[in-house]
């Protein structure tokens, strides 16, 4: 999908194009030169303005998911400030919690594992378990010394 559909150069049509880029409705109108109220109304009396925007909407979705996308594979770099609001350095980061909200939204079979928050269910017994055999090991180096 592209933005080829919207060639007509009627008034919404750019308001459209606004809204597929991610302008929000007010922002489109305004940059547009009409109101949010004229657009309502040409939407409401007009099948192709109405099905253009339905367009918009989804090219608009596509972008975010592609950036988000981005984001949660390929990793952002937030900066990190000190109490003067110094740049102290920046930091790569990667969210893993975006990709999960991703899957949840296109596959049915990743919304019950995601509520919104990262569940990580912890074995704590498994870890206390290797926990001590790391200790173990490390007390025969010792006492081989």
């Amino acid at each position: 999908m592209g933005l080829d559909g919207f060639l007509n150069n009627e008034p919404y049509v750019e308001v459209e194009k606004r809204i597929a880029l991610g302008d929000t409705v007010t922002e489109a109108c305004k940059k547009s030169g009409i109101t949010v109220q004229d657009y309502d109304h040409i939407r409401a009396d007009n099948i192709e303005a109405q099905d253009g925007y339905k367009r918009a909407l989804e090219l608009q979705i596509e972008f975010y998911e592609t950036e988000l996308k981005n984001r949660a594979m390929n990793g952002y770099d937030e900066v990190t400030y000190d109490a003067n609001g110094t740049a102290v350095k920046t930091i790569h980061k990667h969210d893993n919690d975006l990709l999960l909200r991703l899957l949840a939204a296109r596959d049915a079979r990743y919304k019950n594992g995601h509520n919104g928050d990262t569940n990580i269910t912890l074995d704590f017994g498994m870890l206390l378990d290797k926990a001590q055999n790391r200790y173990k090991k490390l007390a025969n180096k010792v006492i081989d010394l």
